[in-house]
């Protein structure tokens, strides 16, 4: 198969154990086959809702969009929520890292869950598509997106991915085994 060489910087995520509690189920990284790095962590909300961040370097520019970029209902069953309430989350990898702030551009979002698509790294199994997005600077300075997508939500399936996430510290021997969220 040969490998992908990168163009981007690699992401500086924390993977301190000191971050991690029962909230955080795993992680994986890769390169997408345009040569993307990318970080992702499985994780559950405080309501049992399974979660996946994946930390980007930044491809877009904000300022390319603006709000009346922003999608509009097509019929009466659709809803565009933005900013409903503030989202705090339970991700471990962004920890000192600095947040710049909440992806504004409902665009732009849609890029960037378009590109995470298009590169395979999650697929909706519904019609709806979900997503929210911040800007963060890791620790070496590099501008980061971050891109959580809801996989699944008061038990139901909404997206699926097929990344090999690798739980966290499990016990004290550090036994590591895989583990993937089926579709």
């Amino acid at each position: 198969m040969g490998y992908v060489e990168s163009s981007y910087r690699k992401i500086m995520c924390n993977y301190a154990m000191e971050n991690i509690d029962d909230n955080n189920i795993g992680y994986s990284f890769g390169v997408t086959e345009d040569g993307v790095p990318f970080d992702a962590e499985a994780w559950q909300d405080e309501a049992g809702n399974l979660m996946v961040t994946f930390y980007l370097p930044e491809l877009l520019d904000e300022e390319d969009f603006s709000e009346d970029d922003a999608p509009k209902p097509v019929s009466e069953d659709m809803q565009v929520f933005h900013n409903q309430e503030q989202f705090i989350g339970e991700q471990a990898l962004s920890v000192g890292m600095v947040e710049k702030g909440a992806m504004e551009s409902w665009e732009l979002l849609a890029n960037y869950v378009d590109f995470l698509i298009e590169s395979d790294l999650v697929e909706f199994q519904t019609d709806m598509l979900n997503g929210s997005g911040i800007f963060l600077t890791d620790i070496m300075g590099n501008p980061v997106v971050a891109i959580t997508i809801t996989l699944m939500m008061n038990e139901n399936v909404v997206a699926a991915t097929d990344l090999e996430f690798i739980p966290f510290k499990t016990n004290d021997d550090d036994k590591r085994s895989r583990f993937r969220v089926i579709k």
